[in-house]
């Protein structure tokens, strides 16, 4: 779904996510405060704060990057035009009454809600010359 953003030469693209796996909180905090910033930064933070826990920084990484790489490939999108619009994360607990093990019974999905704004630059054509 693209919708228009305040400004008409943003769009907004939005993307959802199921993440197997149990964010940490202090991930959970860094995604959130990701609201209105640049691609680019967003990425250097992420390596920056959560080099301690380097395989979830990996996955959030490689989640950021797939959408980047969506866009650019489908709506010709510039790296340097990509913005976090916004960013919401929703842990959902589910539970298997058939296991008798209680730390495999309950676990943990997270759903992420990534909004990314672009601005797609018109492409200029060159005029040919006849030598």
């Amino acid at each position: 779904m693209v919708q228009k953003v305040l400004d008409p030469t943003f769009q907004v693209k939005t993307f959802s996510l199921k993440y197997n796996r149990k964010l940490s909180k202090r991930a959970k905090t860094i995604l959130q405060s990701f609201r209105l910033k640049v691609y680019y930064y967003v990425i250097d933070d992420i390596l920056y704060f959560l080099k301690s826990d380097q395989k979830e920084c990996d996955r959030l990484v490689q989640i950021l990057h797939s959408t980047a790489i969506f866009l650019q490939n489908n709506f010709g999108v510039n790296f340097f035009d990509i913005y976090i619009y916004d960013i919401q994360v929703e842990e959902i607990p589910k539970f298997n009454r058939f296991t008798n093990n209680r730390n495999e019974s309950l676990k943990t999905l997270s759903n992420i809600n990534i909004k990314l704004a672009y601005q797609v630059q018109s492409i200029e054509k060159n005029s040919e010359t006849t030598w």
